[in-house]
């Protein structure tokens, strides 16, 4: 929820499509509830239990890993087609046969695709610019190329080294071009393909917008419930958005290209709330409640997006990242904390036996309920055109949806910041 020069929000709020049915699949609510649950202790001063780490990708069936892990599915391919593995002469694909009389069968494995957060790089050793032997990393890369199926989790372990940082590309690409008297580029646009050749690609670039910030979600438990957000709803993310503001509308979140990283990042958690809430089939709709009943459940909705922000802005700023131009800043975090430090004494003194973790959660409700949605009353928050509060902004978006001007207008669909 970014702001404008004068601190306003940008943005304008429609007249919303309805929302779509409740999905009948995906992961329970609750459950994802729970993923956020330590960056909510860390605002309220507890300590963070660790956090496990997710499940894998579901096994492929035995059949195929058994023959992957046999000679691989490219090989396979190869096989049944009657050729090689590479369209490359027998004198390329064995130039060093004399050095090594019995290379060792290159076996192709497949992990699945892997989202940019979780691709680790691997730890340098040798000699070289950046403390990487870069040769030895180019041989590597040979091999894995010129073996029997494609070794597509070596390619993956070598690019990783270089921690898609642009001088250590530049030195790998020198030295296998000098190794092979080939481009590397090349040599893994004719071994791979599809979505082993985007990641192989991706390894070999420096990070784009995207993937910093979703690289920067991934360090939060709030930015990782984003990231699982937007995979469970398949949601469309524009990072280049070029318009005004940042914004979710209908099941799509626009997020403006002049963002830094780290607003860029902290908008993500305030608009997958709403993206959330759209695509659950949960959205106030402006058609069928009453004027005051849909007023309420849209602040209801954006107060909510605030306390997520608020929460995964705190290990944010531990971790030395800015809140500029994220809509939320340390006034507002700092009137939170005081709503809620206040009611958890006065729950503590009354309910000496009520648990820590029950405390925090009451606290968390009645301080989003209260204090934090007094601020789309009172004027803390204000809309970018109207420069009404939002209380009268969904006043005014009821009245024209029951009372519309001749002709009426065209809905274009839900638009919230």
């Amino acid at each position: 929820m970014s702001k404008d020069a004068a601190g306003r929000l940008p943005a304008e709020r429609r007249n919303e499509l309805a929302p779509p049915k409740p999905a009948t699949e995906g992961p329970a609510d609750d459950a994802l509830e729970a993923l956020e649950a330590p960056d909510r202790r860390l605002v309220a001063g507890d300590a963070r239990d660790p956090r496990p780490g997710d499940p894998g990708p579901p096994l492929r069936s035995r059949q195929l890993l058994a023959l992957q892990r046999s000679i691989g599915n490219r090989a396979v391919r190869d096989l049944l087609a009657n050729r090689r593995s590479s369209r490359r002469a027998a004198s390329q694909r064995f130039r060093h046969a004399d050095a090594n009389p019995a290379p060792q069968l290159a076996v192709q494995r497949h992990a699945g695709p892997t989202m940019p957060e979780e691709i680790e790089p691997g730890t340098g050793t040798g000699t070289g610019g950046g403390g990487l032997n870069y040769v030895a990393i180019a041989t590597r890369i040979r091999d894995a190329i010129e073996g029997l199926g494609t070794d597509e989790e070596a390619i993956y372990a070598a690019l990783g080294e270089l921690g898609q940082d642009a001088t250590r590309i530049r030195a790998l690409t020198t030295a296998y071009g000098t190794l092979t008297g080939r481009t590397l580029d090349a040599d893994l646009a004719d071994d791979l393909s599809g979505d082993e050749l985007e990641r192989a690609q991706r390894l070999l670039r420096p990070p784009d917008r995207r993937q910093q910030i979703e690289t920067l979600l991934g360090t939060t438990d709030t930015g990782r419930w984003v990231l699982r957000i937007i995979r469970r709803w398949s949601i469309p993310v524009d990072y280049e958005y070029s318009g005004t503001g940042s914004f979710h509308r209908a099941g799509s979140i626009y997020i403006n290209r002049t963002l830094s990283v780290d607003a860029a990042a902290l908008v993500m958690m305030h608009e997958a709330q709403h993206a959330n809430t759209f695509k659950s089939g949960l959205a106030a709709d402006v058609n069928a409640l009453s004027r005051e009943e849909y007023i309420r459940r849209k602040i209801a909705d954006e107060a909510e997006a605030v306390v997520r922000q608020i929460e995964g802005s705190v290990p944010m700023q531990a971790a030395g990242h800015s809140l500029a131009g994220s809509g939320v800043n340390q006034g507002l975090i700092d009137r939170y904390r005081t709503a809620f430090y206040a009611y958890r004494d006065a729950l503590e003194a009354a309910n000496p036996t009520m648990t820590r973790a029950e405390i925090n959660d009451r606290c968390r409700t009645r301080t989003r309920d209260t204090e934090v949605t007094s601020w789309f009353h009172d004027g803390t928050f204000v809309t970018s055109t109207g420069n009404i509060t939002y209380s009268e902004h969904y006043g005014n978006a009821w009245d024209e949806a029951h009372n519309p001007p001749s002709p009426a207008p065209t809905v274009t669909g839900e638009e919230t910041e």
